[in-house]
């Protein structure tokens, strides 16, 4: 609807402005720059609207990493922001159960060979989604819980 009124009111202010200027050659310039103005600024004012439009560019593997992070932060393991993958796993294998502690290891590997290999670029959306159901079925638990079991 609104594109039909932009349309009709052109119509209805152009058309007499072409008529106009076909018949008065002198009013052709004005009338061509005038124009020109009126069609610039908004068109400008769009540009200047959609380029201030904060673009976010998403990192599945980043998101896994910190799911990973999280899951090993609720199980007692001490995270930070700033801690790779190794670091995480040293910490992990301090705080978790035997097998949990192995577990993480291959999860924070995975994540370190998808970041950092010379082939990361063409990590494949299938395997982050491989990596997050299994980053999701990870149930990491603490070295206390099992011994007062």
């Amino acid at each position: 609807m609104l594109t039909v009124a932009s349309v009709v009111g052109a119509l209805l202010v152009g058309l007499p402005l072409a008529l106009v200027a076909h018949r008065y050659p002198v009013t052709r310039p004005v009338i061509l720059s005038v124009g020109a103005v009126l069609y610039t600024i908004p068109a400008l004012a769009l540009m200047a609207v959609l380029s201030l439009r904060t673009r976010t560019e998403r990192d599945p593997l980043g998101e896994a990493f910190r799911l990973l992070r999280d899951r090993l932060e609720r199980a007692g393991v001490m995270t930070a922001e700033h801690l790779g993958p190794r670091e995480l796993y040293a910490r992990s294998k301090r705080t978790l159960v035997p097998n949990d502690a192995k577990r993480a290891r291959k999860l924070l590997s995975r994540i370190e060979r998808m970041r950092y290999s010379r082939t990361s670029e063409g990590v494949a959306r299938a395997d982050i989604r491989a990596l997050r159901r299994a980053i999701h079925e990870f149930r990491p638990r603490h070295r206390e819980h099992m011994s007062a079991t």
